[in-house]
């Protein structure tokens, strides 16, 4: 079989296997393959909710609400695994209130994300459940 026919789960399983030996090779998944499926799954999870607070961030730009510190929190999920979320996290930063020690007040953030929630969970229940 070429490649171009091979079945769907075949692919899914070389691509699994190649992201489980890359875990391994960087050695911050330990030696396992159970450490490295852990950390395999820690990082997509990370990204993925990243992925999403960014997503209500960008969506609250023009809405009312604190679109900036939610895109933070985004960006700060994403950090840790993504090099250009690194970048654009020291841009958003600097828009960001600072409290008197130069840093993003933790209230700031805790109430930006609440209010994204919230405002996303409304919105869900206004849409499907009313």
């Amino acid at each position: 079989m070429t490649e171009e026919h091979e079945p769907l789960g075949e692919q899914l399983a070389e691509l699994y296997q190649a992201a489980i030996e890359a875990e391994q090779e960087t050695g911050s998944a330990g030696e396992t393959i159970e450490e490295a499926e852990r950390h395999l799954i820690l990082r997509v999870g990370r990204v993925s909710l990243g992925l999403v607070v960014l997503g209500v961030g960008l969506a609250l730009i023009p809405l009312p609400g604190p679109g900036l510190a939610v895109i933070a929190g985004g960006l700060v999920l994403m950090s840790r695994d993504v090099p250009f979320a690194r970048r654009w996290l020291e841009r958003v930063r600097d828009r960001l209130p600072e409290d008197p020690g130069g840093g993003v007040a933790v209230r700031v953030i805790v109430v930006s994300v609440m209010g994204a929630l919230i405002s996303v969970g409304v919105s869900l229940w206004w849409t499907f459940l009313r």
